[in-house]
């Protein structure tokens, strides 16, 4: 099987052959799941393109939108885009990019089309999404597309055991965090480098009983907070997979309400705190 990270070179490299050929589209639309490493791959391309060893250029301008979700990209971003892509390079070319474009406005979107209709000479526009088809036909139809593949379970083991090391993290432990994350190698990487021993050995059971996933709730910090919120949902619907009519309804329920409880953190400014606690009860039973 053909691993992500080499059609991620393989992708890198057809667009910069269509690059250095003078053939490449000035639009471009590079697609897939969250985490697998489509952000890194634009960022080579723009210092290819470039000719630069940073992201700092005069040439390159990088919109995205805010990683708590709370700031999406909108007009006023991309009209700030386009007046960027009316200047003139100050080198040779010019590169912009959207990463993150899932959920912009109306008003954005019809901004973006303006932009990617008069797309000046040697300005490449790359546009970053997780979900291809929330994007208007209109748009996708004005890029070049990528797919970018999920990585599959093997490459995900090796390059998170070359990075921390074969002694710290079992093989058991990161199989279970590839499908609780659907291969999303960032969120996985970040969350083993800064949790405890203790969680690390939780994951490696298996199963994962009510009391250890309050264990690990109660013990999470800012960094981790996301990840264990997603194991819990996992073992709940391993749980209602398994589960009678009755019991599916309580399981359902319960997770629907802890999906409410952790996006009210967002949503409403509601301290970590008070979340812990009542999830913690739901887990337990108390709610």
């Amino acid at each position: 099987m053909e691993s992500n990270f080499e059609n991620t070179l393989k992708i890198e490299q057809k667009i910069l052959d269509k690059f250095n050929k003078n053939i490449l589209p000035n639009s471009l639309l590079l697609y897939g799941s969250s985490g697998i490493g489509k952000t890194t791959l634009v960022q080579n391309l723009c210092k290819k393109i470039l000719n630069i060893e940073s992201l700092i250029s005069p040439d390159l301008l990088i919109v995205s939108d805010s990683k708590d979700k709370k700031k999406n990209i909108g007009i006023d971003e991309v009209r700030n885009a386009i007046e960027f892509s009316n200047m003139s390079a100050i080198y040779k070319n010019k590169v912009l990019v959207f990463d993150g474009i899932d959920n912009m406005s109306i008003a954005a979107v019809n901004s973006m089309l303006k932009l990617l209709e008069e797309v000046t000479a040697r300005l490449y526009i790359f546009l970053i999404t997780t979900n291809l088809y929330i994007l208007p036909q209109t748009l996708r139809s004005r890029c070049m597309q990528f797919y970018i593949e999920k990585t599959n379970k093997e490459d995900f083991f090796n390059y998170i055991d070359a990075k921390l090391g074969s002694n710290t993290i079992n093989r058991g432990c990161i199989d279970y965090l590839y499908d609780v994350c659907e291969g999303n190698l960032n969120l996985v990487f970040n969350f083993l480098s800064t949790v405890s021993n203790e969680v690390v050995e939780i994951l490696s059971q298996g199963a994962i009983e009510n009391e250890n996933l309050v264990v690990m709730l109660e013990k999470s910090s800012d960094e981790n907070f996301e990840l264990i919120i997603k194991i819990i949902l996992f073992e709940i619907s391993k749980n209602i997979v398994a589960a009678d009519h009755i019991t599916k309804d309580k399981l359902i329920k319960k997770f629907e309400f802890i999906h409410s409880e952790y996006n009210k953190i967002n949503q409403y400014s509601l301290s970590k705190t008070n979340v812990v606690f009542t999830i913690s009860n739901a887990l337990a039973g108390l709610i």
